[in-house]
């Protein structure tokens, strides 16, 4: 089940952790935090309603007022992580490296769909405008297909 379409539920004694590698990278040290109302004021606000919609169920069975309004409050300076309107992808500095065997890479043609040639050419346009994805000349390749599902998604093998 993809937990993104579920609605979880926060209990009244949640806590928020933060964590955080020591000097020397083989242990992990936690610490609590707490925020409060008043310095998540100034958040920027959310502007898409389904967002909202989806925060304030998150938080609808807190019990203590001051709990809910503080975890809501938190969950909105933080909405653009929570908004699935938009594409979007993390930045990182992390270098990958994916070690290959030598041998000749593996390589597939495009799987015949000429009734969805133009929907998948919107949606390489509109990852190709987010970012998600960028050109390339790697003799590496991959069919995508279309599946119809509740919208129309891109599977790559």
């Amino acid at each position: 089940m993809n937990p993104a379409f579920s609605n979880p539920i926060i209990k009244d004694d949640f806590r928020i952790r933060s964590s955080a590698l020591s000097n020397n990278n083989s242990t992990c040290t936690n610490r609590f935090i707490r925020y409060s109302a008043d310095k998540l004021s100034s958040s920027k606000k959310v502007s898409n309603s389904t967002v909202t919609q989806h925060l304030s169920l998150l938080v609808q069975n807190v019990q203590n007022d001051e709990h809910k309004r503080d975890l809501l409050a938190l969950l909105r300076q933080f909405s653009n992580i929570f908004d699935t309107t938009r594409h979007n992808v993390a930045n990182t500095t992390i270098p990958h490296v994916i070690n290959t065997i030598p041998h000749s890479p593996p390589a597939s043609r495009p799987y015949p769909q000429p009734d969805k040639e133009e929907i998948m050419y919107q949606f390489i346009q509109e990852f190709l405008q987010a970012g998600l994805i960028s050109e390339s000349n790697s003799p590496y390749a991959a069919p995508a297909i279309l599946v119809k599902k509740k919208d129309i998604r891109i599977v790559l093998s």
